[in-house]
């Protein structure tokens, strides 16, 4: 921290800079202690962004005093407007304003501040608020504050994820081999083996063993193509250039694009409808990297679910700016304790939502990086009736 606000904020910024490499948790514990000496707030918290729509506070003080994590879904409340609208929110009587924030209500707050914490490539990671029943700072300084906290928590929490993923590395590598091992040798060897029949000079396969043979052949070399194509491609989204985020996408098209390619994949009695909804029928980002991502997902979803079941695609306008993108199926579901890991490069399950069907294990590691890429943040939860939901949001074109 510099010298000027060490000098403005002498015992905050102590309780900042005392601790050395730590925890997530203990990040958010000193961020929470500096708002307490600084700001003397009612309730201080950092939020996080959850894969379901949900808010967590791994870090809550409630009038003084470190209570137990709260989670609660963030539609409703002044937290969606800190997250998707604007990096930082101050409103007067909160509680008017929001009545369907369960916690506004509860504490009777008058006064919110919150502000938004970004990663380094500028996707929302969660954000920190105060909240007041009566101000004890001035607006100015409380906002100012705020903000130098979420760049703090920003850059700490960038340095906690490199050590998590160079320690990922080594896992990734070893998964990125069993994958090569399958994946891509399968379908080599079933090329190569039925080649080797037709060559054979001691079979002479009549048409319709040959025509079996060659389409044997083909599905598999369109298997392997496919396969590499998802590796570079999620290769390639390294590079922050690998998308045009400011395209034009015109919905309607788009998914007559997805129902063409998936017209022979779905199971006979299986549906998929889309769903359309009014001012969700433009959208902004980069067309071909959404279409791989809803491949990718609605992919998952006939894997997963009954011969007779249903699958949605919806585009819902959400909030005044942006279209909320989700898939529902009625397979098993993912259970809670998986989704974090299936979203790594190369992760499977034996059973459930990536069961047996094979795969490279790449596709909702994929979804992530084209969603992450469009400075949103993918939601997983269980469908009603069961099943599951994935969904994010993009911007609404600005004439939509």
């Amino acid at each position: 921290m510099s010298d000027d606000h060490a000098n403005r904020w002498p015992d905050a910024m102590r309780a900042l800079t005392d601790g050395g490499v730590q925890t997530r948790d203990a990040v958010f514990r000193s961020a929470i202690e500096a708002m307490s000496i600084q700001l003397d707030p009612d309730v201080a918290a950092i939020g996080i962004l959850d894969n379901a729509g949900f808010i967590e506070t791994p870090v809550l003080m409630l009038n003084g005093v470190i209570t137990e994590p709260v989670r609660y879904p963030i539609a409703g409340t002044p937290c969606y407007e800190v997250v998707y609208n604007k990096d930082y929110c101050h409103y007067d009587d909160v509680a008017a304003k929001f009545p369907d924030d369960p916690l506004l209500v509860e504490l009777g707050a008058e006064t919110y501040f919150g502000h938004l914490i970004r990663t380094p490539d500028g996707v929302p990671r969660g954000h920190i608020f105060v909240l007041y029943r009566e101000l004890q700072s001035t607006v100015e300084d409380t906002g100012a504050f705020l903000a130098l906290l979420a760049r703090w928590c920003a850059r700490e929490l960038a340095y906690l994820n490199l050590i998590e993923e160079a320690k990922a590395a080594q896992d990734i590598g070893r998964d990125l081999l069993a994958m090569v091992n399958h994946e891509i040798r399968t379908p080599l060897n079933a090329i190569i083996g039925f080649s080797e029949l037709l060559r054979s000079p001691d079979l002479s396969p009549d048409l319709e063993t040959t025509r079996s043979y060659g389409s044997m052949i083909h599905d598999s070399g369109r298997m392997l193509l496919w396969t590499l194509d998802r590796v570079i491609f999620t290769n390639t989204m390294a590079n922050d250039e690998a998308l045009d985020l400011d395209g034009l996408i015109d919905v309607e098209g788009l998914c007559e694009r997805l129902r063409e390619a998936f017209l022979d994949r779905a199971p006979a009695a299986a549906s998929i409808d889309v769903r359309i909804g009014e001012g969700a029928q433009q959208i902004t980002g980069d067309e071909d990297g959404l279409r791989r991502a809803l491949e990718e997902l609605l992919d998952n979803a006939l894997k997963h679910t009954s011969k007779d079941g249903h699958i949605e695609l919806a585009f819902t306008v959400e909030g005044p700016t942006r279209v909320r993108i989700s898939v529902t199926d009625d397979g098993p579901g993912i259970p809670a304790d998986e989704v974090s890991r299936l979203l790594l490069p190369f992760q499977q399950r034996e059973t459930g939502y990536t069961r047996h069907e094979g795969g490279a294990g790449l596709g909702l590691h994929l979804v992530r990086r084209v969603v992450t890429a469009h400075k949103s943040n993918i939601e997983i939860r269980d469908a009603e009736g069961g099943g599951t939901v994935v969904s994010f949001t993009l911007p609404r074109h600005a004439t939509a």
